[in-house]
Formats: C-alpha cells, sequence, structure tokens
C-alpha cells in the first residue's frame, strides 16, 4: 500500500516520507506533510470517509507543561496520518488515493 501510495502522491502538493531503497520500513503509519496547518484538511479528508489524523494525540511536551519546541509544535501541526493497513480493501484504497489527490 505505501509503494502504491508513493507512486499516486508523487505530484500532489504535500512531502512524502522519506524513504531510501537502502533502509527497511514498515510503514505502520504513513505521514504526509502539508506546507500550511493539517487540521483544515484532516477535517475536509474526513468529511470525505478518508479517516485520518495528527500522528499522535499531542505533542508529549503539552501534557508535560513544558514551554517551548517550536519544531515539535510545527511538525504536529503540519503532519497528517492517513489510513495504511493490511486489512484496507482494494476499494478502499482506490477511494483514499482520489479523496487525498482531489484534496491536495
Amino acid at each position: 500500500i505505501a509503494t502504491l501510495y508513493f507512486q499516486e502522491f508523487k505530484n500532489c502538493n504535500f512531502s512524502l516520507p522519506v524513504w531510501k531503497e537502502e533502509m527497511g520500513h514498515i510503514y505502520y503509519r504513513f505521514v504526509i506533510k502539508t506546507e500550511d496547518n493539517a487540521s483544515g484538511y484532516i477535517k475536509r479528508l474526513q468529511q470525505n470517509k478518508v479517516m485520518c489524523q495528527h500522528p499522535v494525540y499531542k505533542p508529549l511536551h503539552v501534557y508535560l507543561n513544558l514551554p517551548g519546541f517550536p519544531h515539535t509544535r510545527e511538525a504536529w501541526q503540519k503532519t497528517i496520518s492517513i489510513p495504511l493497513y493490511p486489512s484496507l480493501k482494494e476499494k478502499e484504497i482506490e477511494k483514499i488515493i482520489a479523496v487525498v489527490k482531489e484534496i491536495f
């Protein structure tokens, strides 16, 4: 599924995960990075029945009341984890790809 996402999303207006052929990867998540705040994109994807979310609920420093961490905050605000799991059916994968490409 990840290989298909890489092929289908290569011309979309977001950054794909870094991948090098010599590196192995299990792709338990497929995280894309947007240029601006991801919340609006997440809402639009969910309205189109593509269940996605930020990769983590909140960054750890928020729970610990630690100030700062601007890079962490920016990364969290701009990233989206799109569905990627073995039980996805071909039709579901096609829908995810179509909706993501339409929105981006």
